[in-house]
């Protein structure tokens, strides 16, 4: 696609650290170690912390205090410590990106970590997909929209702005300016990071229509279910019906899932050093 060659040649791309570039290219590999993944995590020592401090958070809840990197790949496997080490330095790459602007940073992350602990508590409830894949494809899913304001800010302020309760004009400017959408561009950056095949295609299709997303993959369906009961801008019932079409879940769960989730957001902002704003919801009751 011709707008997607453009951001890639572009010099204004975010791109990841050295060091999850390394661990990214060393956790593909069949032969992979446990001390080769623990040395390259333990090089980077805030690194190191976040990811213990995630790993003893109450996301994993765990029967004990884990205190070596080593530990943590023996109980969770080398995927998920990856894609913990990814979810704690996501902000450090795109946590400066249009600050002082038309996009509203501190709502974008909040948005981003509410949708990624609704996947995760999604994801613990139905059991057909990896907690931790969850979380990080909730957290990327709007990435796409991050990577468009570098290339394009003022042409996107307006895009925003007028679409800001409309998802779908969203999607449709979009379209205009590009001839793709955030979608698109968030799936095109996991495939370029060499991430999960079934991240991308979550991410590509959280915009999806509802029963179009019933014929996807698990995880995009948990992306795509995460995504509307975090949307500020949606009834509640509207969540509700979607929740269940998608996965049966009653407006008990829902209620219960989006409750913890809120408390969830405020720890693991303050853990991973993320600001975050919270919107005012109140009218979608």
């Amino acid at each position: 696609m011709e707008f997607l060659s453009r951001i890639a040649s572009s010099k204004k791309l975010p791109s990841l650290p050295q060091i999850l570039l390394n661990l990214i290219e060393v956790c593909s590999r069949e032969d992979s170690t446990i001390d080769e993944i623990s040395q390259i995590i333990n090089s980077d020592p805030p690194l190191s912390a976040k990811v213990m401090g995630m790993v003893n958070s109450v996301y994993y809840s765990l029967p004990g205090k884990v205190t070596t990197i080593e530990h943590a790949i023996v109980l969770l496997g080398t995927d998920a410590v990856k894609n913990i080490a990814i979810s704690s330095s996501i902000y450090q790459v795109f946590g400066k990106v249009g600050r002082d602007s038309a996009f509203k940073m501190k709502l974008f992350w909040w948005h981003s970590l509410m949708c990624a602990t609704m996947a995760k508590l999604i994801a613990e409830r139905v059991r057909n997909t990896y907690t931790d894949e969850a979380f990080l494809s909730g957290l990327l899913h709007d990435i796409g929209k991050l990577i468009i304001w570098v290339h394009f800010p003022e042409e996107y302020a307006d895009i925003l702005r007028s679409s800001e309760d409309r998802p779908d004009l969203l999607l449709e400017g979009e379209k205009r300016l590009l001839g793709g959408t955030h979608c698109e561009v968030g799936a095109w950056m996991i495939n370029q990071w060499k991430l999960q095949a079934s991240m991308a295609e979550a991410v590509l299709y959280h915009h999806e229509q509802v029963h179009k997303i019933m014929e996807a993959s698990p995880l995009a369906k948990v992306i795509f279910v995460a995504n509307v009961l975090s949307s500020e801008t949606l009834e509640k019932n509207t969540g509700y019906k979607v929740a269940k079409e998608v996965w049966g879940f009653t407006p008990s769960d829902v209620d219960e899932m989006l409750s913890q989730a809120r408390e969830e957001v405020k720890q693991t902002a303050q853990l991973m050093e993320i600001e975050i704003e919270s919107p005012d919801i109140s009218d979608r009751d």
